[in-house]
């Protein structure tokens, strides 16, 4: 069964800002959320980086869940919204 990370995005308070998915190495991803935020997007998770390398910090990524590749949506949804009722942002 292949299998797909659920992960979060925190800085060093543990204010958790971002959930996301992926079926790479952790710290791959991680990388590329880092190089994202060197382009010119533009998107609230990545002013959010932007500001946090700004600051000489980096995002913390954090994995949540394991699940089966198939269910990777629901599960993501399902912890965006666990955390949005834990009060993050």
């Amino acid at each position: 069964m292949e299998t797909t990370f659920i992960y979060t995005l925190s800085d060093k308070r543990g204010n958790i800002r971002y959930v996301g998915k992926t079926s790479r190495e952790i710290k791959k991803r991680l990388y590329s959320h880092i190089k994202e935020s060197q382009s010119s997007k533009i998107s609230h998770k990545i002013n959010w980086i932007k500001s946090l390398l700004n600051n000489n910090e980096r995002p913390i990524i954090e994995i949540i869940d394991i699940v089966p590749t198939t269910e990777w949506v629901f599960w993501e949804q399902y912890w965006i919204d666990q955390f949005r009722q834990w009060g993050y942002k």
